[in-house]
């Protein structure tokens, strides 16, 4: 019989079948949301990758590449640059291939 019954992975209790009560985060590793047994434990996974608050933002630092926030998904080589993206909140990530659709479906295969 399979056991439905998850662990948490920041104090290793069962926790509730689905997931009833539990906290969600995000795991960097693996690109995936995960939950969490309680808000301490959500805090406890997140700590470990936590830098510093700036301006009422936490910066996470995940193998040495600095993100504005845990799920996100790009990253700045260096502290202060994360830093001058909180600073310039207005401004969006746009990714090469996303760009090259955008022209490609705006201004045709001319």
């Amino acid at each position: 019989m399979i056991n439905s019954v998850g662990i948490c992975i920041a104090c290793g209790k069962e926790m509730p079948v689905f997931y009833k009560g539990c906290s969600k985060t995000y795991d960097p590793k693996f690109h995936k949301n995960i939950y969490v047994c309680s808000n301490e434990c959500k805090e406890k996974w997140e700590a470990q990758y936590f830098v510093e608050k700036y301006k009422g933002n936490k910066i996470y630092c995940i193998d040495g590449k600095y993100v504005p926030y845990l799920s996100c998904a790009y990253y700045f080589n260096t502290l202060e640059d994360c830093k001058k993206r909180i600073d310039k909140p207005h401004i969006a990530y746009v990714s090469r291939e996303a760009l090259r659709t955008f022209i490609r479906e705006e201004f045709g295969n001319d």
